[in-house]
This record gives C-alpha cells, structure tokens and sequence, in this order.
C-alpha cells in the first residue's frame, strides 16, 4: 500500500510541478527555433542579394512588375479553372493571384511591389473583399479605376461603405453587374468625386426582370467636374418627383 501511495505522490508530482516545467521548456525551445528561423531567413536573404536579378534597380524592376499586372490580372480564374491549349486545367490559389504573385518570390520585390501605388489602381473584386481592402489601402492616393465585368460576381454587404471614403480618388467606375448589385454599390457614393473621369454601368438581371438601377439625386453630391464619359446600359435613372428617365 505504501508503494502505491507513493506511486500516486509521484504523479501528482508530475501533473502539479513537471508539466508546468515542461510546457516552459517547451516555449523556450520554440524561442529558440523562431530565432533560428529568423537567423537562416537573413542568410538567405543575404544569398540572394547576390544575384544579377536582385541587382536591378528599383526602376527596371517596377517596370516588369507594371507589364506583368498588365496581362496577368488577379482572379483571372474565378472558379479555379482556365483554359491552356484548348483543355481546361485547374488553377492553384498562386496562380489565382495573378500579378500579385510577385510580392510571394522575395523581400525586396515585396517590398518594392507594396511601395508603388501605382500597382494597386486597378481594384480587383475577385479575391474577396479582405484583398480588395489591401489593394485600396496600397494604392494610397493614386486614381482609381473601380473595374468589374463578371455579372455573377458575389461582393460583400458593405463594399459601397468601405469604396466611399476613397471617391476623392476615384478615375473610373465600370461595372457590369446585376441591378440589385448596383444599387448595393451606389447607394454610399454620396460623396464629392473631383477626378472621375469614367462612368460606365452594364445592368443585368434574371429572366424576365426589367433591368433598372434607381440612384438618388446626391450620387456623388452632384459634384464630378471632370466626368467626361458616361456609358449605361439597360437603365432608368430616378429623377425628380419619382419619375424614371432612360
């Protein structure tokens, strides 16, 4: 009996006082591993500095990143397939990336990539609304070129609210969306817009639907001075007193 007693002492032993022991071990050692991680993360950024590539000045190498954006559009694959050679082939999420694939390859290419505003004007709605937020947010206070034709596209509830404080800085807007979709978008857009340039809209419903935005009177507080384009299509614009005008 006594040897059991002690049996028991001994383990209570080890779940009151080793366990702690061991977890604090434990996060010291993955201290440790996350230094080293670290350490061998620098070297290697070290060796790759060494390349030509690594070499080029900032300049060249936004220049190649401006081209590929250019033909390599994210989300170019909204359902994770593309065609190649007339078959259809699935797309990894890298690939989905598009261009902003290149902010994945090193450092220094990261880092000049988020620098260059002008990478980021051209918003993409295909990767979900977090990634559309970033790109806003890296483009700074560059012009903005809100551009999207994939009519089934599905958006977050509160895309207008988070594209409304950014009007001041928007170049175009072109979309080719559902109705219901539209109005969802415009509703916010109560806001000066000084430097839009483009306004163009494509409606389009179900079967049998009548396609129709209706936007209020203060769409951009009636205040875009530099507009100089507008294309709507399969649209009736709620003026005054309730009448619909084509």
């Amino acid at each position: 009996m006594r040897k059991s007693d002690d049996s028991d002492a001994s383990e209570e032993y080890s779940g009151t006082v080793l366990a702690p022991n061991i977890q604090t071990e434990r996060s010291k050692l993955y201290h440790e591993l996350d230094q080293v991680i670290k350490s061998a993360n620098a070297i290697q950024a070290r060796i790759n500095a060494l390349s030509p590539l690594s070499r080029l000045p900032v300049e060249i190498l936004v220049e190649i990143f401006r081209c590929f954006a250019a033909v390599q559009k994210p989300g170019c694959s909204r359902l994770g397939f593309t065609h190649i050679n007339g078959e259809l082939v699935s797309v990894s999420r890298d690939i989905n990336l598009g261009w902003i694939l290149v902010t994945h390859v090193c450092r220094r290419w990261r880092n000049v990539a988020i620098d260059y505003a002008m990478l980021w004007t051209h918003i993409s709605f295909a990767l979900g609304s977090e990634w559309t937020m970033r790109m806003i947010e890296r483009s700074g206070q560059a012009p903005l070129v809100i551009r999207e034709f994939e009519a089934e596209r599905r958006f977050h509830p509160d895309v207008g609210e988070h594209l409304r404080p950014h009007l001041s800085h928007v170049l175009a807007f072109e979309l080719r969306l559902q109705s219901y979709t539209l109005m969802e978008i415009l509703s916010p857009m109560v806001d000066n817009a000084p430097v839009l340039h483009t306004l163009q809209f494509h409606s389009s419903t179900g079967e049998g639907e009548l396609p129709m935005v209706r936007t209020q009177l203060d769409l951009f507080n009636q205040s875009a001075p530099s507009l100089r384009k507008i294309i709507c299509a399969m649209y009736a614009f709620l003026g005054h007193r309730g009448c619909s005008a084509p």
